[in-house]
């Protein structure tokens, strides 16, 4: 977001210098809200490629409006203090701290590495918007090819069979086991989860949230999604980076009424009052580095409102500019995704782990039984070649070359 030339005066006044667009409700939005994701929507694995013709609902009831908790006792009925036995997992309310924890779980990754398609997708995205991880993605695929190489190898020389008259082939080989390369695969897969899957999802939903904006400007929003949608693109606040610990100096109308707190707690106060048990520190620690670097970062991940009760917060925040190029505020966009992510919207890996959950399965590292683990491992990997060597230039020079890779 370029704001070069636009100076926004100090203290708690609505900044007059940032450009303002209006909104379907006769207020004002910050800018640019409905085109953030434009300079990825030519890409072949974009998020609307899969987008039914009705958009999903962006927020979701919460449990207290869907479940009863608070029914008080009509006198003192008989077995009414009387210990019982928990609820069974199918019985229990829907519970969206949960959900979230299993929408950035390593199980998902699993997912996604299971399925050819949908890690061919996620290769993809890291080669467009975050190139860096892509050694660590192929390092981890080398990695564990060359464990399943080993488990094959074990397997190949436990079936071998004693020979009448060769006293040496008697006593049993002694597997081969290399714990420091499992170690390290497994340092790969967990830092692929701790940054890129969080990463490829943001980017998933704000594909969703864009084209729900641009439907609601131009008057093509269904019109049982107008209410879901109210007030999209109009909650943010604006945070003065040269004062002590970023405090916001303005609130819009629509971040009161989404978070619960009135403007008078929040000016002066920094954006960590949202934080709650279920936070994921690694999205704080990003969010803060971007925020440090002047930088702009879309994030996903949990804050709760001042009731305490929780809502998937997808932001986006850019740095403001004074007159002569300086940074002196960041706009800070929050956009409730519950829905999105109550529904597995728009995410066949999530809908899948999901869907295993309840059927009581346990995701494998692998994601795949005994019996396909040879040839889908095979077909990944070579699916993953094949889109690699798309990458390369007119002269026949791949761009892993221009890769530096992490030591």
């Amino acid at each position: 977001m370029n704001t070069v030339g636009h100076p926004v005066p100090d203290g708690t006044q609505h900044p007059k210098g940032v450009p303002s667009m209006p909104s379907t409700n006769g207020t004002h939005r910050p800018p640019e809200v409905d085109d953030l994701s434009d300079s990825s929507s030519n890409n072949s694995y974009d998020a609307r490629d899969s987008f039914s013709r009705e958009l999903p609902p962006l927020q979701a009831q919460s449990a207290l409006e869907e479940f009863d908790q608070m029914r008080p006792l009509s006198g003192d009925l008989l077995g009414s203090f009387d210990l019982v036995a928990p609820p069974d997992e199918a019985h229990r309310p829907f519970s969206l701290e949960t959900r979230t924890e299993q929408l950035f779980s390593r199980e998902h990754l699993q997912v996604v590495f299971s399925n050819p398609t949908l890690l061919l997708r996620f290769t993809a995205f890291l080669s467009t918007h975050c190139p860096s991880s892509v050694p660590l993605l192929i390092y981890y695929l080398d990695a564990l090819k060359a464990l399943r190489a080993i488990k094959y190898s074990n397997a190949v020389a436990e079936a071998l069979s004693p020979i009448r008259g060769h006293n040496f082939t008697s006593s049993p080989v002694q597997a081969t086991i290399n714990p420091v390369l499992e170690d390290k695969a497994a340092q790969a897969f967990d830092a692929l989860v701790e940054d890129d899957l969080p990463a490829y999802i943001t980017h998933m939903y704000i594909q969703i949230v864009s084209l729900s904006i641009s439907q609601r400007i131009t008057g093509t929003l269904a019109p049982h999604l107008r209410e879901a949608s109210e007030g999209l693109a109009e909650c943010f606040v604006v945070t003065d980076v040269t004062r002590p610990d970023n405090p916001i100096v303005f609130a819009s109308e629509e971040f009161n009424r989404t978070t619960q707190y009135g403007m008078s707690y929040v000016i002066g106060r920094n954006c960590r009052f949202l934080q709650g048990p279920k936070t994921n520190m690694s999205s704080i620690r990003r969010i803060r580095d971007a925020t440090q670097g002047g930088r702009e970062h879309c994030e996903v991940f949990l804050n709760y409102r001042r009731d305490g009760s929780p809502f998937v917060n997808l932001l986006m925040i850019a740095p403001l500019c004074d007159s002569r190029g300086q940074i002196r505020y960041h706009i800070g966009a929050q956009v409730d995704v519950s829905g999105l992510v109550k529904d597995c919207t728009d995410l066949e890996s999530f809908q899948q782990l999901v869907m295993d959950r309840k059927e009581g399965q346990t995701p494998q590292v692998d994601g795949v039984d005994e019996a396909q683990r040879k040839d889908e491992f095979q077909e990944v990997s070579e699916s993953c070649r094949v889109y690699f060597d798309h990458l390369r230039d007119p002269a026949g020079i791949s761009i892993m070359s221009e890769i530096p890779v992490a030591q």
